[in-house]
């Protein structure tokens, strides 16, 4: 009955049925948002995480580099010599 005029069994008005003001269509647009909505909080929650996990690792990698550098150019100190015998 889409499309055709029809008489309302309340108030006896005619008007026009259209699939968008159905229940049904709205529900199915509802529907349709909710899980667009839930796609688009996934791929949010995604992109968080491998955010975090590459944040993460450089400061893992940070931290390494900084302890092998520090291990390369450390200054050593010189061992002491041993004093020469017969020498007082």
């Amino acid at each position: 009955m889409l499309g055709k005029q029809v008489v309302c069994p309340r108030c006896n008005e005619f008007f026009v049925l259209q699939a968008a003001d159905s229940v049904e269509f709205r529900s199915k647009q509802n529907r349709r948002q909710v899980y667009e909505d839930e796609k688009l909080a996934r791929a949010w929650i995604q992109r968080a995480v491998i955010a975090t996990v590459l944040v993460v690792l450089s400061f893992i990698v940070m931290i390494i580099l900084s302890h092998t550098w520090q291990d390369l150019f450390a200054k050593k100190k010189p061992a002491d010599k041993p004093a020469a015998a017969g020498r007082d």
